[in-house]
């Protein structure tokens, strides 16, 4: 593998959560960091939006495309807020979309 000392395993992990599950967990994680942004003030459109766009992928035939686009926005609205589960260690264990 050519993986760099200190990279994070979302770069290169071809298969961490499966589609739906890691999606419905990320959506999980997206609404607790809500909650917490809520209680220190803390914006939370981009996080909304983001949720609200992953809900609706839920309803939806998997589609890796897709999925994994909703798992990175999520992933990116969550730690776009300073709360403890920006920093949760599983951030890193989501499949990450490729084409940007």
């Amino acid at each position: 593998m050519q993986v760099r000392i200190g990279q994070p395993i979302s770069a290169v992990l071809k298969d961490g959560y499966a589609f739906r599950p890691g999606l419905a967990s990320a959506a999980a994680l997206a609404l607790l960091a809500t909650k917490q942004a809520k209680l220190d003030e803390q914006r939370t459109r981009i996080l909304l939006d983001a949720l609200q766009v992953a809900e609706a992928t839920l309803k939806r035939p998997v589609d890796a495309d897709r999925y994994t686009r909703a798992i990175s926005d999520l992933r990116k609205a969550i730690r776009s807020v300073d709360v403890p589960v920006a920093r949760h260690r599983a951030l890193n264990w989501f499949p990450r979309h490729t084409d940007w």
